[in-house]
C-alpha cells in the first residue's frame, strides 16, 4: 500500500520517522476465496471512506482466523483507518497471530514496542520481536531491525548487523533497504562515508517505489550536491512528493540553506 502518512512529531530515533498508511483497494488482485473476496471490499470500502463497513468486512475474514485479515485488522487498529486507534485489540490480534508462528505479526509487534503504542515503550522487547520474524525470514523486519541498529538508542547499535539486514532485504529486492542502505553510506555507519554511494541507492530506493522516504533523501542529495550535481527543480518535485507523503521538509529547509 502507498500514500503514506506522518503523525506529527512521530519520530522514534533521531532521523527516524514513524509513517502511517492509508487502506488502499487490492484492484489487481484477484481473490482466491470468500475470505479474500470480503478482505478486498472491506479495503475499497476503506478507501471510500465507508468506515463501519469496511471494518466489518475485515471481522468477517477474520473470525475465521484469516491472517490477512487479522494483519490489516491489527494494523488499521493503529493507523486509525476505523475512526480511532485501538491498540488493545490491535495487541490481542497480533499474540494471537504470534501464536500461529506468523512472521508478519512478530515484525508488528516489534514496531509496537519500538514506538510504544499500547504498551511501555521497550527497545529490548522490539529487538527481540524483530529479531524472531527476521529468522523467520520476513523482509519487513530485516529493514526495520537495520533502522533500529542504525539510528536506535546507542547500547542496541550494531552497524555490521544493520548492513548484513539491508543486504539480506535488498536481495529479496525490497525498496526500503535500498533507501536505507544510502543513508548508511551518507552517515558512514557500516560502510565508508560515501555521498555518492548514498545518493545511488537513495536513487534505487526511489526507483524501486520506496516512495516518500526516498524522495525526502533523494531530494536533499540534489538539493545540496550532495552525490550528485545540485538540481533545484528535480529537488523541489521530490520535496513535494516527500512533503505530500508527510514529511517535514519545510522544517529540513529552513535548518539547511542552499549553496550557492
Amino acid at each position: 500500500m502507498n500514500n503514506a502518512l506522518i503523525e506529527t512529531g512521530a519520530g522514534i530515533y533521531k532521523g527516524s520517522f514513524s509513517l502511517r498508511f492509508a487502506p488502499k483497494p487490492e484492484d489487481k488482485y484477484i481473490p482466491e476465496n470468500y475470505d479474500e473476496e470480503c478482505i478486498c471490499t472491506g479495503l475499497r470500502l476503506l478507501s471510500e471512506g465507508k468506515t463501519k463497513e469496511g471494518l466489518r468486512c475485515l471481522q468477517i475474514a477474520w473470525a475465521n482466523e484469516n491472517l490477512w485479515a487479522g494483519e490489516l485488522l491489527s494494523y488499521g487498529y493503529t493507523a486509525n483507518w476505523f475512526g480511532e486507534n485501538d491498540y488493545p485489540k490491535a495487541l490481542q490480534i497480533l499474540y494471537k497471530m504470534v501464536n500461529r508462528g506468523y512472521p508478519m505479526a512478530m515484525n508488528n509487534l516489534g514496531t509496537m514496542y519500538m514506538e510504544g503504542l499500547g504498551m511501555k515503550r521497550s527497545n529490548r522487547w522490539a529487538k527481540y520481536w524483530l529479531e524472531k520474524a527476521v529468522a523467520h525470514d520476513c523482509v519487513f523486519a530485516m529493514v526495520n531491525l537495520a533502522n533500529m541498529l542504525t539510528l536506535g538508542p546507542k547500547k542496541y547499535r550494531d552497524y555490521s548487523r544493520a548492513v548484513e539486514l539491508l543486504k539480506m532485504a535488498m536481495d529479496k529486492d525490497d525498496p526500503e533497504a535500498f533507501n536505507m542502505m544510502g543513508l548508511c553510506y551518507h552517515l558512514g555507519r557500516g560502510v565508508p562515508q560515501d555521498n555518492v554511494m548514498a545518493y545511488q541507492y537513495y536513487k534505487l530506493g526511489y526507483e524501486k517505489s520506496a516512495g516518500p522516504v526516498s524522495a525526502y533523501n533523494l531530494g536533499q542529495c540534489y538539493y545540496l550536491g550532495r552525490g550528485v550535481e545540485k538540481n533545484l527543480d528535480i529537488a523541489q518535485k521530490l520535496f513535494e512528493e516527500a512533503e505530500e507523503g508527510g514529511f517535514p521538509v519545510q522544517e529540513w529547509l529552513n535548518k539547511n540553506e542552499c549553496p550557492s
